[in-house]
């Protein structure tokens, strides 16, 4: 832990991590409802002892989010859908869903503090390239917690350079990452790589003082285990996840809770980015950046509930290091 460089194991970053996390936890309301378990000095050593603890609180946590999740309305999903004139089989087609999942990756992260910052809103019209707005979103938010400068980047680069995935057709997060990682591509701005309504010649890098590329990455199933996207959001940054978005094309407002089976987790047909959460309500959720425009949801963004992988949400989780 001497030096800036050094890599950790998702294993080795929960068991750091994972104190200061639920100290932090224990301040919010909802988890003071387990008055009953008596937590130690924030401001004490983490000790195995305190980790079985507070990971006994995460569990109770984790129980009255999904109590009180059964327990509040449905979001409403009576909004004038920029979908309504779609059949389901345009629908599908609009999707990103790849005919072919990769492997899963599991890389080294580096342990690194950070706030919360986000671009606009994208829109993706009918290109199904949302795979590739995610991953450039994160890598954004990610460049901005780096340095304090919040820059767009390029998605028409992901999609000109990128050979092993769809461009508009479809594609799949994961397996852009490593390509990124793989050749490690120069991701470029907006200013230096221009968007286009269709495919183009892959252009050459140009001289920029932005130099950004992809150090390292994870690519995992977060199901079951819910409470470490809440502490890599916390202290690192936003996520990429891939989610059943059919339950969400009329979606307008609240919290998306109520679709919970095997079935939605298994249908991944869409990539969002998750830029945070809120534990204030009775009902926590995660705070989701679609790219559907300004005009879905709540100005472009939707609620879904934590626990239970809603959506899939936790199916397919990516994080970026730059």
């Amino acid at each position: 832990m001497h030096s800036d460089n050094m890599h950790f194991t998702l294993r080795e970053e929960i068991i750091i991590y994972t104190g200061i996390f639920v100290c932090s936890l224990l301040i919010i309301p909802v988890v003071l409802l387990s008055a009953s378990l008596k937590h130690p000095d924030v401001h004490n050593l983490v000790t195995i002892a305190d980790l079985k603890l507070r990971q006994k609180i995460l569990d109770n946590f984790f129980e009255i989010i999904e109590t009180k999740r059964l327990q509040t309305k449905e979001a409403n999903f009576s909004g004038l859908s920029i979908f309504r004139n779609f059949t389901m089989t345009d629908f599908e087609e609009f999707s990103s869903s790849p005919k072919k999942l990769p492997r899963k990756y599991l890389r080294n992260l580096w342990k690194k503090r950070d706030k919360s910052v986000v671009t606009k809103v994208r829109n993706q019209y009918k290109c199904g390239n949302c795979y590739a707005l995610a991953v450039i979103e994160t890598i954004e938010s990610m460049h901005a917690i780096r340095t304090g400068n919040l820059k767009e980047f390029s998605v028409q680069q992901m999609l000109d350079c990128n050979d092993s995935e769809m461009g508009c057709n479809g594609g799949d997060s994961c397996r852009l990452l490593s390509w990124l990682l793989t050749t490690q591509t120069i991701v470029q701005s907006n200013d230096d790589y221009k968007s286009s309504k269709s495919l183009e010649k892959c252009e050459s890098v140009k001289e920029t003082s932005t130099k950004i590329k992809v150090k390292d990455y994870l690519c995992d199933d977060f199901t079951n285990r819910e409470e470490l996207l809440l502490l890599y959001l916390a202290y690192k940054g936003p996520l990429i996840a891939s989610v059943n978005a059919l339950p969400l094309r009329n979606y307008k407002s609240g919290i998306v809770q109520n679709y919970k089976s095997n079935k939605s987790a298994k249908i991944l047909n869409h990539a969002v980015q998750i830029i945070g959460y809120d534990l204030s309500g009775d009902s926590p959720f995660y705070i989701v950046k679609n790219s559907w425009g300004k005009s879905f949801g709540l100005s472009g963004y939707l609620n879904i509930a934590i626990g239970g992988n809603i959506c899939g949400i936790a199916q397919r989780i990516s994080a970026i290091i730059l």
